[in-house]
């Protein structure tokens, strides 16, 4: 295999250099073989994954299923927007797409000419976007990896960003997951983080639908501002914001019925009005740089 990435990659377990061969990647020092699929590098052992997370990369599958063909959606360019709008970082500046699932952010930051690191526990989801990659030309621009997010295989102070949203909930060693990311990013590197936000500021009348969505997708854990500081103590906070009010709730649903996508635009205008207001929320967003 041959991509100018792969230099980034390490061994998960002891985080030395890999040797690169047509079909695998190799440990010298664990003795430990990767194999390679599809041209995508599974540097995990997915058969020993616990069962909660083993759950996870069926539910993902399932949901790949259902996904179209490629296309931004609002919710998400305003994402992009925001992790780009605090960024200063140059072109090629390594990015990690932690979990990366439709790969969106890891698409749409290879167009702005920054080499994406995307990685997923979920195999299929990877050969998709590897499909979607393909067709955008972005290959020498984006590497996937199928990979944990508890051990990441990227080498120290390697990366000059990350986004990383939408996984801390599901991970079963949280703090495990957070020192990994620390030791990836060099100093002043930027962190895009996105969790479901704790029950206390959502709607009580939304609780018995937030508990069975978080039992359904499989979150272990809500946040608040406070929770990502402290877990983050090793970085600086740039911006926290709050998405998925009940006004955006109101016109996804009008998009549902109507199946008229400018529904999205007029969700994401009125949720930018709530950003700052914790209760009523969906999600907390956290924008952080390494200290």
């Amino acid at each position: 295999m041959n991509h100018p990435l792969l230099k980034y990659l390490c061994c998960p377990v002891c985080k030395l250099a890999l040797v690169s061969k047509s079909k695998s990647l190799y440990c010298k020092k664990c003795k430990k073989e990767y194999s390679i699929s599809n041209g995508i590098p599974i540097l995990i052992n997915l058969s020993t994954l616990p069962t909660h997370l083993q759950n996870q990369v069926k539910y993902f599958e399932k949901e790949d299923l259902s996904r179209g063909k490629y296309a931004l959606e609002a919710w998400q360019k305003r994402y992009v927007d925001n992790f780009l709008m605090h960024t200063k970082l140059q072109k090629n500046s390594i990015v990690i797409d932690n979990a990366t699932g439709s790969g969106y952010m890891a698409i749409e930051l290879a167009k702005k000419g920054y080499d994406v690191i995307a990685m997923d526990l979920t195999f299929a989801e990877l050969v998709k976007l590897k499909a979607n990659i393909l067709k955008l030309k972005l290959q020498k621009n984006v590497l996937l990896t199928c990979a944990s997010s508890e051990e990441l295989p990227i080498k120290a102070k390697s990366a000059d960003g990350m986004v990383a949203n939408a996984i801390l909930e599901h991970l079963p060693h949280e703090k495990k997951a957070i020192k990994e990311i620390e030791r990836v990013l060099k100093r002043k590197a930027l962190l895009m983080l996105a969790m479901p936000i704790h029950l206390k500021y959502v709607w009580p009348f939304l609780w018995p639908v937030n508990i069975l969505h978080d039992k359904k997708i499989g979150h272990l854990r809500r946040y608040t501002r406070k929770t990502i500081l402290n877990g983050f103590s090793r970085f600086t906070e740039l911006k926290t914001y709050y998405t998925g009010n009940l006004g955006k709730v109101f016109f996804l649903l009008c998009k549902i019925f109507t199946k008229n996508p400018r529904w999205d635009d007029l969700g994401e205008r009125i949720d930018m009005y709530t950003e700052q207001i914790p209760f009523g929320a969906s999600n907390v967003v956290s924008i952080l740089q390494k200290k």
